[in-house]
C-alpha cells in the first residue's frame, strides 16, 4: 500500500514531532513504518484514499487518527489495537458499515457525518411529535405526582394505568 509523502517534514522529523500530515506525493508506508510507531496524530485526510491498510493498527501511540474526506467503504479490524486512540475523523467518506470491534475503542470523539451509513439513518429516523395524552402522562410519572382517585380525565388515567417501567435504567419513564 503506498501512502502520500509527508508534508512539509521528513521522515526523522515525523518520528520527533510525532505528527504526520500527508499530501498527494508517494510514500511507502510499509516500507519503514517504524519510523512512525511513535506518531500521536496521523493526518490522511483528503487524499481520495478508497483502502488504508491493516498495518495502521501497528501504530500503538496513536491518540489522533483523521481520515475524513476520503472514499473509505471500510475500515480494517486492525483499528481495534489502537488502544490510545482518542479521535477518529471518519466524515465525508463512503461508510456504509463500521467493524463491529470499533466499540472496544475507548473514543472520546468520533465524526461520522456525511456517510451513508449516517445519511440512512437520519433519513429512517421518523420524528413523531408526541400526543397530548402522552406528555400529559409523561408529566405525572416524570414528576411522582400522586393525583386524588378519579381527579384525572378517564383517558389519561387508563393510559397511565396501561404504561409499563422503562427496562433501561438510565430511563426515568
Amino acid at each position: 500500500m503506498r501512502f502520500p509523502a509527508p508534508s512539509s517534514t521528513c521522515v526523522g522529523e515525523l518520528y520527533e514531532r510525532s505528527v504526520a500530515s500527508f499530501d498527494s506525493f508517494s510514500y511507502d508506508f510499509t516500507d519503514s513504518h517504524s519510523h512512525y510507531f511513535s506518531l500521536e496524530v496521523l493526518n490522511l485526510g483528503d487524499n481520495m484514499l478508497e483502502t488504508v491498510p491493516q498495518e495502521l493498527g501497528s501504530l500503538s501511540q496513536l491518540t489522533n487518527l483523521i481520515l475524513a474526506g476520503n472514499r473509505l467503504k471500510t475500515l480494517p479490524r486492525s483499528l481495534i489495537h489502537l488502544h490510545k486512540l482518542r479521535s477518529l475523523s471518519l466524515h465525508n467518506n463512503r461508510l456504509a458499515t463500521l467493524p463491529p470491534e470499533i466499540v472496544s475503542i475507548n473514543l472520546v470523539e468520533l465524526s461520522l457525518r456525511n456517510n451513508p451509513l449516517v445519511v440512512r439513518f437520519v433519513e429512517n429516523m421518523t420524528f413523531e411529535v408526541p400526543s397530548l395524552l402522552e406528555m400529559a402522562g409523561r408529566t405525572v410519572k416524570l414528576s411522582h405526582i400522586q393525583p386524588p382517585r378519579n381527579s384525572l380525565p378517564k383517558t389519561l388515567e387508563a393510559y397511565l394505568n396501561s404504561a409499563n417501567k422503562c427496562v433501561n435504567p438510565r430511563c426515568k419513564g
